[in-house]
């Protein structure tokens, strides 16, 4: 709460991996690691990290949703090399395992959900916003399915999304006339307000 300390390393080296959890149970999945992307699956017990199943697809730039390494979900990665007929898929966690649910419904264009935000409360209700390039479509999961919800007022991408599918905001990222935002938007669970 007051500062960062150095500890016990993950052990594969990547980025741009999906994550979720408390200090005390955090899981990490996917990734981009030299080559491309990647589906190792780690959990953190507090103190070590540990490898476990992986995902079914490797995938990176992922979204999770959840606050516990035994129930995740992992929405809006892409895959690399691959690229377009493989993105906003969507994978649940159940602590062991790894299930391929249903697909984000905006997959079209080159990357859909690949720069967005995403944030949500558990692995049955999830917030996925903004997207490349520059959108503004926003989808939220309810634990089957995804559906097409309010859209921001800004298109934006490399936003961050904080909250849960009730109770939003959305910060920073880039739009078509500035390289980087300031533009903050809140959702109240049924419009967006900047």
């Amino acid at each position: 709460g007051s500062s960062w300390s150095a500890i016990n390393d993950i052990n594969t080296a990547r980025m741009r991996s999906g994550g979720v959890g408390t200090v005390a149970g955090a899981l990490a999945f996917g990734g981009y690691a030299p080559g491309g992307s990647c589906n190792e699956t780690e959990i953190y017990n507090g103190t070590n990290w540990s490898e476990v199943n992986d995902m079914i697809l490797s995938q990176d730039h992922l979204r999770g949703a959840g606050v516990s390494s035994n129930a995740a979900l992992s929405f809006g990665g892409v895959v690399y090399p691959g690229g377009p007929g493989n993105v906003g898929k969507t994978e649940e966690w159940n602590g062991t395992n790894w299930t391929a649910v249903n697909d984000m419904i905006n997959t079209a264009g080159d990357y859909h959900y690949y720069k967005g935000g995403g944030s949500g409360e558990s692995s049955e209700a999830a917030i996925a916003a903004g997207n490349n390039p520059y959108g503004t479509a926003v989808e939220l999961w309810n634990g089957t399915n995804w559906s097409i919800i309010a859209s921001l007022s800004l298109g934006r991408q490399y936003n961050i999304l904080s909250g849960t599918t009730n109770d939003a905001i959305t910060y920073g990222g880039s739009n078509p006339s500035t390289l980087t935002s300031t533009v903050t938007e809140n959702y109240n669970g049924t419009s967006w307000s900047t």
